[in-house]
């Protein structure tokens, strides 16, 4: 039997599994046909919720290429003043700087520590407390020490690196792809359709009128994917699932209409907490929005593996109600009580795409076409990788 020679295998044993990975990743993602028509066409095969090749090239060509909602309630008030967080590994600083509201990775540019641990407060400096690099408000490297000797080395060319941001009202968006800035057209677009929806049905699209109530994580053992076609079911779920907001909405009026990139679901309200009419909207990938006329729900899911997700719950309340104690209470305990069956319905989810005796579902034309559209732009993004 003729064999290579142990060197030359070597280095064609990363080539081959290179290819196996893009062969298995390509023959998943093509086991979906987009344009077969909503009323015959069978849902994405489990394999997109459970494959780890497929997760990760959704991390690279979705998450890392589209402007991800990290902050709802951004208030940066003061020169100074900052915010961090984390989305799929890549740690972030959002700062008040001399030339306004800026984001940055928050990395030290010297052994790429993680600079800021705190999630919030106020500085004119940062430090990183590894060796004691230090930047300004607007990420310049100002201090280091111990670098004498250095050659090819220029502190005032140090720089944290910058992340593209995007603001809208209260809400805070960034985008990982370098070239994100060069065009934001299609995302004002998308930002344009929600605004157009909400001032249609006489809501601020800005929210200028609600105040912070309380937020609150839901680490869930779900495929991201899941969640969010939970939430674009166009109220299908809610009859069976959520039996308190049956008490709150007109399930059988519930509508849902599709943009590029979002969705919004409408209903009459029929509660204190809902009011007349409520919105749900959807921001693709991560950006989910209960407006309602006394209160809000923010809702942001970002990607922890393929198998768990995060869930980020903010819950605001109108000028009108922000003194009512009880209204708040209630409103909180009811929006916990369907998320927390939202959560438990999404992880048994999951638990059946794992099975051998799921591949494929049906889509239901009179209420998932919001889905079916979700799943073909997940389609386009990442048939840019082929």
């Amino acid at each position: 039997m003729f064999s290579l020679p142990r060197k030359v295998a070597t280095k064609l044993a990363p080539l081959s599994s290179n290819l196996r990975f893009f062969s298995s990743f390509s023959k998943i993602l093509k086991s979906f046909n987009p344009t077969n028509p909503l009323e015959g066409a069978p849902t994405i095969p489990n394999t997109w919720y459970t494959s780890q090749v497929f997760y990760e090239k959704e991390i690279e060509h979705i998450w890392k290429k589209s402007w991800v909602l990290v902050d709802s309630q951004l208030d940066l008030k003061v020169k100074g003043d900052y915010r961090t967080g984390e989305v799929f590994d890549q740690p972030y600083i959002i700062m008040n700087t001399d030339n306004g509201i800026k984001a940055f990775y928050n990395v030290c540019l010297h052994h790429g520590a993680v600079i800021e641990s705190k999630p919030k407060g106020h500085c004119d400096q940062i430090q990183c407390q590894y060796h004691g690099w230090t930047y300004n408000i607007d990420g310049q490297l100002i201090k280091c020490s111990s670098m004498k000797g250095s050659t090819n080395f220029n502190m005032k060319e140090k720089k944290l690196k910058p992340i593209n941001s995007y603001q809208y009202g209260t809400l805070f968006f960034l985008n990982f792809d370098e070239n994100a800035h060069t065009d934001t057209t299609e995302f004002q677009g998308m930002l344009k359709t929600f605004e157009n929806h909400h001032v249609h049905y006489k809501f601020d699209p800005l929210f200028k009128d609600y105040s912070y109530v309380k937020e609150e994580d839901y680490i869930m053992n779900c495929n991201w994917k899941i969640f969010v076609d939970n939430w674009l079911d166009g109220g299908y779920h809610v009859q069976f699932l959520h039996k308190q907001l049956t008490k709150e909405v007109t399930v059988k009026e519930f509508t849902s209409t599709n943009y590029h990139k979002t969705n919004y679901q409408d209903a009459p309200g029929e509660s204190e907490r809902i009011g007349d009419h409520l919105i749900y909207s959807f921001l693709y990938p991560n950006t989910m929005i209960s407006t309602y006329r006394p209160w809000i729900d923010v809702t942001t899911i970002h990607p922890l593996g393929v198998n768990k997700c995060i869930v980020k719950m903010k819950w605001l309340v109108s000028k009108e109600k922000k003194n009512d104690t009880k209204f708040i209470d209630e409103s909180i305990k009811q929006s916990k009580n369907i998320q927390d069956e939202d959560v438990t319905m999404s992880q048994l989810v999951h638990r059946g795409m794992k099975s051998n005796g799921f591949h494929t579902g049906r889509y239901s034309p009179s209420k998932e076409s919001g889905i079916y559209e979700f799943h073909k732009n997940v389609y386009k993004d990442l048939i840019k990788a082929l």
